[in-house]
């Protein structure tokens, strides 16, 4: 016969057990929601690995709030900075490839996610001999926890022609709208893919190009990690939050450019 204090204790396990699935539910869903998305954008990167990656540190973040919330964690209770510098492609960092340090910058105020980048030369970049040039593209992931649903928003490309002998890039800017960040989490990812010259049976004047498929040479990565939350920035570390002042010196609009510095 089962004592009472038993059968509560029992109760009580069952309980959470469920609870604890409800959140591992969620988590799989938010990981196959997200792996999606990137699938999309690196599709070269794409596998089961990479989904698992993803889904263990989804629930590493559900797990990093109170367990009050046990059954219906949401992943922005968490700390969803602990997103930062996932890769797409584990074997290769993006700063391995190009070194130069973007500044990225959002803005509740007027929901943009704005861009910069420095002067790019080729003392800046690690690319095979055969390399014909690099292309960067960034990408902002609006990730709704509550309806566990990704909106994604991606820049134009920038080519940077290798042939170049000291400046790839003049210093460049993007400013990319984002009317619905409210109560969302974003996720600004850098896509950096090489392309190299074909040396068999080209023409040489208009040598044949082609994408590397070298893993050491294409990156994939989360730079910087948001949720925006009644128009502020959520700052986990300091469980605050911050208003940004706008900036005056971009203007809205709904394209997702680069412009010269």
């Amino acid at each position: 016969m089962i004592n009472k204090k038993k059968k509560e204790s029992i109760y009580n396990l069952s309980e959470n057990s469920k609870k604890s699935n409800a959140d591992f539910k969620s988590a799989n869903q938010l990981a196959s929601a997200i792996y999606a998305v990137f699938k999309k954008l690196l599709d070269r990167s794409a596998s089961r690995n990479q989904y698992q990656r993803l889904n263990k540190l989804i629930i590493k973040i559900l797990h990093s709030d109170s367990k009050d919330f046990l059954g219906k964690r949401k992943l922005y209770q968490g700390n969803v900075t602990l997103l930062k510098g996932f890769r797409l492609n584990p074997y290769t960092r993006w700063d391995s490839l190009i070194h130069v340090q973007p500044l990225i910058i959002v803005s509740p105020v007027d929901k943009t996610l704005n861009i910069h980048l420095p002067v790019i030369e080729a003392k800046d970049v690690v690319v095979p001999p055969r390399a014909s040039k690099l292309v960067l593209q960034f990408a902002c992931c609006e990730v709704d926890a509550d309806s566990i649903s990704v909106n994604t928003h991606i820049s134009a490309k920038l080519i940077l022609p290798l042939e170049q002998n000291i400046v790839l890039s003049k210093a460049k800017r993007m400013s990319m709208h984002l009317p619905e960040m409210e109560g969302k989490i974003l996720l600004v990812t850098l896509i950096i893919r090489t392309y190299l010259y074909d040396n068999y049976g080209h023409d040489q004047h208009t040598p044949a190009e082609f994408l590397s498929n070298d893993r050491k040479y294409y990156a994939g990565e989360i730079l910087e990690v948001f949720y925006v939350k009644d128009g502020y920035l959520v700052t986990y570390e300091e469980n605050k939050t911050e208003k940004l002042r706008p900036l005056n010196d971009f203007i809205d609009r709904e394209d997702v450019q680069w412009e010269d510095e």
